[in-house]
């Protein structure tokens, strides 16, 4: 990752136009925040600074409950930034449910509190690993690139899902666990990004909607219940099942964090 000065420094450079400013229109009274469910989960604002936005994130146990503590006195909560000079921003405030705090941690921990570029490209050198992972799709299945270099121009940026470097160990295992399969697929890894290769179209499609849309599918549930009646490797199989998982969970999340960046529409 680039060192944070550099990363500024080379945003702010020539993009002058790149300012998002304030609305003061968009001001809302408490009374419009909308309520949440009580469940454990994150609380978010994307806080845009010139070319670049951080994540401003809040763990919570339950958001039904934290809500209302919010509101009652958003002072309290410096970590989400709704104070600005004296007025609270309250439609910068969204919430994102999970089902486990674990999930909520795992966000957190990735995402929260990380300075990310609106351009990437302006700050990135195309021969190394960026923030985002970007979405290939191909006749028979598809390539995840952790790099801007050589992308076909249908690529889709999915977000910064996954640490390229454990990506790459876990692309290996699930290499392992489906090969224990009577199922023809191929997991392989090409100058660090991952491919997927099969004639099964419904397995392509179900590790298609893990990174395109954060949906975990029946059916590839299915497939992981039988490798873990078939494998030897258990320890194996649930380190890439929660891989998926959490890459599912983070998909979801950035899908939230992307419609607050109308930039990218």
């Amino acid at each position: 990752m680039e060192d944070l000065s550099f990363l500024v420094k080379q945003t702010f450079k020539d993009q002058s136009h790149d300012w998002i400013e304030e609305d003061e229109e968009g001001w809302e009274p408490e009374a419009d925040v909308p309520s949440a469910p009580a469940k454990p989960g994150l609380f978010f604002h994307v806080d845009f600074h010139g070319g670049t936005f951080v994540i401003r994130s809040l763990l919570s146990d339950n958001l039904s409950v934290d809500i209302d503590k919010i509101k009652a006195a958003p002072e309290d909560y410096p970590t989400l930034r709704l104070l600005n000079e004296g007025r609270v921003r309250w439609h910068k405030l969204n919430y994102f449910p999970c089902e486990y705090r674990e999930e909520a941690e795992v966000l957190h921990q990735r995402l929260g509190m990380r300075r990310f570029p609106l351009k990437e490209e302006a700050v990135c050198n195309i021969s190394d690993p960026g923030f985002n992972f970007w979405f290939e799709k191909n006749p028979q299945g598809f390539t995840l690139h952790p790099k801007i270099k050589n992308l076909a121009p249908h690529s889709k940026r999915i977000g910064p899902l996954l640490d390229a470097k454990i990506s790459l160990r876990r692309w290996s295992e699930l290499a392992q666990v489906f090969g224990e399969l009577p199922i023809a697929v191929e997991f392989r890894q090409e100058g660090g990004s991952l491919c997927l290769q099969t004639e099964e179209a419904w397995l392509a499609e179900a590790f298609e909607k893990i990174f395109l849309m954060g949906e975990f599918s029946s059916e590839l549930s299915e497939v992981f219940k039988l490798l873990a009646k078939r494998t030897k490797e258990i320890s194996v199989l649930e380190t890439t099942w929660y891989f998926l998982q959490e890459a599912a969970l983070a998909r979801r999340f950035w899908m939230k964090v992307e419609s607050e960046l109308d930039y990218w529409s």
